[in-house]
């Protein structure tokens, strides 16, 4: 795992709830629409009546296939960096993944939380642990 792909956990994040949004949006659009009746029994009046529905048509379900599969590949993904996170056995340089990726703290609030007042004593802890891998 590098550090360019670690990095996209936050924007992954954003991505999912616009994605879900979108998928929904697709999904559920209603339209209204008044047609011409008559009446069931003599006098046999012209009536106008409002109806209501979906629309689904090709262009919706293409938009609605690739919606999806763009919401699978981003869960798929931020899993993946979620997983490489948890895998990494020493509690100390996991501690300081999380509050980076998954958190989006900067190197300056994870240092001080770690009790350094060096801004970079966690990015340095961090840059061992990716070089060693």
């Amino acid at each position: 795992m590098n550090r360019e792909k670690l990095m996209q956990y936050l924007v992954l994040r954003k991505e999912i709830d616009d994605l879900s949004e979108k998928i929904k949006k697709a999904k559920d659009t209603t339209v209204t629409d008044i047609v011409k009746a008559s009446n069931p029994e003599f006098p046999y009046q012209e009536i106008h009546k409002e109806i209501q529905g979906l629309s689904y048509s090709k262009h919706k379900k293409k938009l609605y296939k690739v919606l999806k599969s763009r919401l699978i590949k981003a869960k798929k993904a931020k899993v993946e960096i979620e997983e490489y996170i948890s895998s990494i056995d020493d509690s100390y340089v996991r501690y300081i993944f999380e509050k980076r990726y998954i958190d989006g703290y900067s190197w300056q609030k994870i240092s001080r939380e770690l009790g350094s007042p060096h801004e970079s004593y966690a990015r340095k802890i961090h840059d061992r642990y990716l070089n060693l891998k």
